[in-house]
């Protein structure tokens, strides 16, 4: 799918959760090494050595921590580029014909690329959920005119862009309706 550049005047993009855990990272590295570089200062005690050499090893640790999540952003970046671009360059119609044959993946994949996008799970009660469901148990023909639609859009199952985050109904305070209820009742009604 060929993108439209953007014009001149349209307003900057956010940063992507990976560009922005490298500016925090690179922002932390200048601190460390500028408090490093500037060695010991004039007159320190054994134990504020021993005290600033604990400070040392504890920020070196963090920025090691840091240095992972950065790598594991990167890579999870990665694998969304490339599920995003699976089916290669085809005709419009070859894309939209493999992503109707696509199987419906379950939610752990839709999860890890909703993380990547930025959209990180609310709390511990809450699960990945498609907003548009691989095939569906109720009204199945609605349910493959809307895929269809959100295939001409070029969004896949596992796109983060078709998933949402909802409680899980046995985590349920009876404030919000369990997320079984919504899909089943709500989402197998829509009409193209």
């Amino acid at each position: 799918m060929l993108k439209q550049p953007d014009s001149p005047c349209a307003p900057p993009k956010a940063a992507t959760p990976l560009e922005q855990a490298i500016y925090e990272y690179e922002k932390r590295c200048d601190v460390f090494f500028t408090k490093t570089s500037s060695g010991a200062p004039e007159g320190e005690t054994p134990t504020q050595r021993k005290k600033r050499l604990e400070e040392w090893n504890k920020e070196r640790g963090h920025l090691e921590s840091e240095r992972r999540k950065v790598l594991t952003l990167a890579s999870m970046e990665e694998q969304l580029a490339k599920y995003r671009s699976e089916f290669g360059i085809s005709t419009s119609s070859e894309v939209l014909t493999k992503m109707l044959n696509e199987t419906h993946h379950p939610t752990k994949q839709l999860a890890k690329f909703m993380a990547t996008e930025g959209e990180p799970k609310p709390s511990t009660k809450h699960a990945a959920h498609h907003i548009v469901p691989g095939k569906g148990r109720w009204k199945q023909s609605d349910m493959l005119a809307v895929r269809i639609n959100m295939h001409a859009s070029g969004i896949r199952i596992n796109d983060p862009k078709n998933g949402a985050w909802l409680p899980i109904p046995k985590n349920c305070t009876g404030l919000i309706e369990p997320d079984t209820s919504i899909r089943d009742n709500n989402l197998s009604r829509l009409r193209c």
